[in-house]
């Protein structure tokens, strides 16, 4: 898939989503991540308490959660183009151009393991429930992400597991729907997107983001050794879609 600037399509999809607004800056996808400002200058909401005690605390405000704002929205965006270059490699759609970015493809390489491992030990489970519908894969999607996060425990196996359903669930989808259409994906990666974002943002900027955090444990030069964690998360999986069998 292309080094794209995704930040048009998440535009047009979060300014029709209510209570959300379109992003304000796009984000470059490149071998590096996100731009600077969405890894290394986080919003100062901490400083609002001091802050009220300037001579103007509501612009002082204003400004701060306008900050916060970008940020939310460039995390967002970066984090919809990971999502759907992992649903286009797994529906194997062809994209023009260089290809994608460093981080996706260690994405994708983990991620379809993970994936691979559940249809094979999964399969008379995944078999026996339908996926008919963009509203049936948000449900189950959230019905699984709500009992996987439920323990309030965040690390990069678990965030990986998200991108591996969301493959699942694009191929059950397009197999069952009455009207195929690849575009679905679209669909589906803004909704795990937008999950990625609300709950696990944080947590990913204080984790040395994508590249910092993400690429340095999972990249080839990790020996692949932090794996075995990500292995630990398939069986939470298992045991999370058995409620549908």
């Amino acid at each position: 898939m292309p080094a794209q600037e995704p930040g048009s399509s998440s535009a047009q999809l979060r300014s029709e989503v209510p209570g959300r607004e379109a992003p304000i800056s796009d984000v470059s996808r490149n071998s590096t991540g996100p731009t600077s400002h969405c890894e290394s200058h986080p919003a100062r909401l901490g400083t609002l308490a001091s802050d009220f005690l300037s001579p103007f605390p509501v612009n002082k405000l204003k400004t701060l959660l306008s900050s916060w704002q970008k940020m939310t929205d460039c995390e967002f965006g970066y984090i919809h183009a990971l999502a759907q270059d992992y649903l286009t490699y797994v529906l194997q759609v062809p994209q023009p151009g260089t290809g994608p970015s460093r981080t996706s493809r260690v994405l994708q390489d983990i991620a379809s393991s993970v994936q691979k491992e559940v249809e094979k030990n999964l399969k008379p489970c995944l078999d026996s429930f339908d996926v008919m519908s963009i509203d049936t894969a948000r449900t189950i999607f959230n019905q699984v992400m709500e009992k996987e996060f439920e323990d309030g425990v965040i690390n990069w196996g678990r965030i990986v597991t998200i991108f591996a359903f969301e493959g699942i669930l694009i191929k059950k989808l397009l197999r069952e729907q009455i009207t195929p259409d690849v575009d679905t994906y679209k669909d589906i990666s803004y909704f795990v997107a937008d999950f990625i974002t609300e709950h696990t943002g944080e947590w990913i900027r204080q984790n040395g983001g994508w590249e910092n955090g993400f690429v340095k444990k999972f990249g080839p030069k990790s020996g692949w050794l932090t794996f075995l964690e990500v292995t630990g998360k398939i069986c939470e999986m298992f045991c999370l879609l058995k409620q549908y069998c």
